[in-house]
């Protein structure tokens, strides 16, 4: 039978990334977590959290969970391996990011000429075969990074 949950956490503080706020513990998820409604996890400190969530936003590293008896739990997205594409030009990046897009892989980019997602072999075997030169580095996959939510809302 599974442990019950020692916080059940209803309530986050968006956008704390960067302030001095107090935390009394931390969780780290995965890229792939911060979207879920409910999400079981386990704190630095051996807590196990049931995060429940209404609010359609991701969870972004920086986050706060506040639990009913007011601990405070900061949110941090674990780095994964990535495989990043350095585009040469304006076409190939569109190229890119067709080829990508179309398997219905999240985008990201940090404002530099480059594109990265979640690495996966087949994928970078395909890039490599098309002459992309992709590279595999260790990267953050966060939701202001998301190419999707970097278009200006008119473009949705």
């Amino acid at each position: 039978m599974a442990k019950s949950a020692d916080y059940v956490i209803d309530h986050v503080e968006k956008g704390c990334r960067g302030h001095s706020l107090p935390c009394d513990d931390r969780i780290v998820l995965e890229w792939y977590e911060v979207n879920k409604s409910r999400h079981s996890g386990v704190t630095s400190a051996g807590k196990t959290l049931l995060i429940v969530r209404d609010a359609p936003a991701a969870l972004e590293e920086g986050d706060v969970l506040v639990s009913p008896d007011n601990t405070r739990i900061y949110v941090e997205i674990r780095a994964c391996d990535c495989i990043v594409v350095y585009p040469r030009t304006l076409p190939e990046a569109g190229l890119i990011a067709f080829l990508i897009g179309n398997l219905h892989l999240p985008l990201f980019s940090d404002g530099k000429a480059e594109i990265y997602f979640a690495y996966d072999a087949r994928i970078y075997d395909l890039l490599a075969k098309k002459g992309y030169s992709p590279a595999i580095e260790e990267r953050k996959l966060l939701a202001a990074n998301l190419i999707y939510n970097q278009i200006p809302i008119s473009y949705k």
